[in-house]
Parts: C-alpha cells; structure tokens; sequence
C-alpha cells in the first residue's frame, strides 16, 4: 500500500507540474481571465487544486481544524502555483 501512494503521489507531483509550467508559458493577463468553466479562472482553478491537496494533507496530518486557502488567498497566480508545490 505505501508504494502504491508514494506513485499516486509522484505521479500528482508530475502532472501538476507538467500542467503549471504550461499554464506558466500564458501571458499573465490570461490567469485573470474569465472562462467557461468549472472555476471562473485559471488562477482560481489552480487555487482550488492547492486548497484540495492541502485539505488532504491537512487530514493526513489528522487535524482537527481544516482551513482551504482559497478562503483567505489573495496572492499571485505565480504564488499560488509555488504553494501547489509545497505541499
């Protein structure tokens, strides 16, 4: 079971960083953009993936209180995309 999370989790890692570093080759003006879509923006669409990935890691740690940075997140797409990485 643990080599089978630690290549779900390599895996994740590869394809959000695959996906960033596309989404990095856009002209900043387009992170703001709205869409049609799921979340009215890239940036809050990567802002929703990091708030996912640290919920779950926030229940792996077994917290208690479990808070979603996309409610208090006002920073850059750039930063949004460094605290994906954090995690």
């Amino acid at each position: 079971m643990k080599t089978l999370l630690q290549q779900l989790a390599g895996f994740n890692t590869w394809a959000n960083q695959k996906l960033t570093e596309y989404i990095l080759s856009f002209p900043e003006d387009l992170y703001q953009k709205d869409v049609i879509s799921s979340f009215p923006s890239i940036h809050l669409t990567l802002l929703h993936m990091w708030s996912a990935e640290h919920i779950w890691w926030q229940r792996l740690k077994l917290m208690e209180n479990i808070n979603r940075p996309q409610d208090y997140f006002k920073g850059s797409t750039q930063e949004v995309i460094q605290n994906l990485f954090l995690m």
